[in-house]
């Protein structure tokens, strides 16, 4: 009778995360789905989910049509990987520094941290436009990339995670004569793999996914980022929503297979140092 309402149990379960996981992934679907349709698919008196005659000529247009893809591919690419390297370089420091240095009012520094992730990014969108544009950095890679250099959600997670390791191995590192430099670099770091992986998959997607901040500080074609330049193929290409769809599908997949790939590291760093505070 057990194993009975243990396996109706996880029956509903599986139903329960099948149905949740239908209604997460079925807009995506339907995007992938668009992406290979002709225009007579699309303005059809009956919606259809699937194309009648799969086509790839949306793709060939969007890669080879008037917007410069492959430059607006290239700009995402420099900043989305300065974001990262720049964010895990900060957050890792700091968070050593909060954990195993002895610096003064280190609780109190980071509930001040943990307060900036409460501050949502439009409400210091103006002050951060008007610093970049009286300094001349619009239109460039550091304009792009310096409102987020620093992450308080990154030093929570590296913070968590190098209070999770044990103070005995702190200890043995400081009796073997490592310097703080040393036991951050060679033993503190190399440990913290997978939360390492975990905040840069995370800081990758945030900064690929930008948009309103690109389409802020540049204004020139050879600057914009592919998110800004997607949204420039519904004017080019007369509305034709499957070049949209498509252009979206080619936006996804790299981030896709960074989360698909990353994943196992992704959650292994979120809950590595979640059991102690």
């Amino acid at each position: 009778m057990k194993k009975k309402n243990m396996f109706r149990n996880n029956y509903a379960r599986f139903f329960c995360v099948l149905t949740i996981a239908m209604v997460y992934l079925f807009p995506l679907f339907y995007i992938i789905s668009m992406s290979f349709m002709q225009p007579t698919d699309l303005y059809a008196t009956r919606p259809r989910l699937f194309p009648e005659v799969p086509v790839f000529n949306n793709y060939i247009s969007v890669l080879t049509g008037n917007i410069p893809i492959f430059s607006f591919l290239k700009n995402t690419v420099i900043m989305a990987i300065g974001i990262t390297a720049i964010q895990l370089f900060i957050c890792s420091i700091t968070a050593y520094a909060l954990v195993a240095l002895r610096v003064p009012c280190a609780n109190i520094i980071f509930i001040i941290i943990l307060g900036g992730m409460m501050i949502p990014f439009e409400a210091t969108m103006v002050s951060n436009y008007l610093f970049v544009s009286n300094h001349g950095l619009r239109n460039t890679y550091l304009g792009l990339i310096l409102p987020f250099m620093v992450s308080p959600a990154g030093i929570f997670l590296m913070r968590q995670q190098f209070k999770a390791i044990p103070q005995a191995l702190y200890d043995a590192a400081e009796m073997d004569g490592c310097n703080p430099f040393q036991l951050f670099f060679r033993v503190l770091l190399p440990m913290s793999g997978n939360a390492l992986a975990s905040l840069g998959i995370f800081s990758m997607v945030s900064a690929w996914n930008q948009y309103v901040w690109p389409l802020l500080v540049t204004d020139k074609n050879e600057m914009r980022t592919v998110q800004v330049g997607i949204s420039m193929l519904q004017g080019l290409e007369f509305s034709d929503y499957s070049v949209v769809m498509a252009g979206i599908v080619l936006v996804l997949l790299p981030c896709i297979l960074i989360f698909v790939f990353g994943y196992r590291y992704f959650v292994s760093g979120v809950t590595d140092g979640a059991v102690k505070g």
